[in-house]
């Protein structure tokens, strides 16, 4: 596993311990692709290697990843935020839009 040499954390362990946490759960994670729908599953991905995004169903954003229509996109968003996978956050007036687990949201962006 890891070794805490006198109880030191550093980032080059941080960084394995995030490494280890996507190689285990990745068999999970690929799950995810048999529960969702095809559109679900793409806009995930979009989020996910934005990171976040306020404009979801801006022209730019649905070209660049092949959504879709805005409307269709709105209901798969609205459809992974009733299932807890996609965060809105409303702050300052914006309106943003992310993966609720992080490793996931790596995961995802990562390999695809």
């Amino acid at each position: 596993m890891f070794n805490l040499d006198e109880g030191k954390v550093d980032t080059s362990l941080v960084k394995q311990a995030a490494i280890q946490i996507l190689q285990s759960d990745a068999i999970v994670f690929g799950q995810y692709q048999q529960l969702l729908t095809s559109g679900q599953w793409n806009l995930l991905i979009a989020i996910a290697k934005e990171g976040e995004i306020e404009q979801i169903t801006a022209r730019q954003f649905l070209r660049k990843y092949h959504l879709g229509n805005p409307s269709s996109v709105n209901r798969t968003l609205t459809s992974l935020i009733e299932k807890n996978i996609v965060d809105e956050n409303v702050s300052e007036g914006k309106t943003l839009y992310s993966i609720n687990d992080v490793f996931l949201s790596r995961w995802l962006a990562e390999k695809y």
